[in-house]
């Protein structure tokens, strides 16, 4: 189930069975986030260069892990045959 990066809207989430956002949590979130943005500018585009790079890095590792998988299944095939 996703709540975003970091678990970031678990808190806000309302529903039992089917997990929902209210519209009036959801713009508490935009204003009290787009005022955070407006101070720390900077950071931000820091912290979202970070989590391309980790995202970039996570890709590549489930690549190799695919890759080791198959690897596996080929050599296990080859002295099953």
């Amino acid at each position: 189930m996703a709540y975003g990066v970091g678990g970031f809207f678990r808190p806000y989430l309302s529903g039992s069975v089917i997990s929902f956002l209210r519209i009036t949590e959801l713009n508490h979130i935009i204003r009290h986030t787009t005022s955070k943005i407006q101070v720390r500018r900077e950071a931000l585009i820091k912290a979202i260069k970070t989590l391309n790079k980790l995202n970039t890095y996570q890709d590549n590792l489930t690549k190799q892990i695919q890759l080791i998988k198959m690897t596996k299944q080929a050599l296990m095939y080859k002295v099953l045959k």
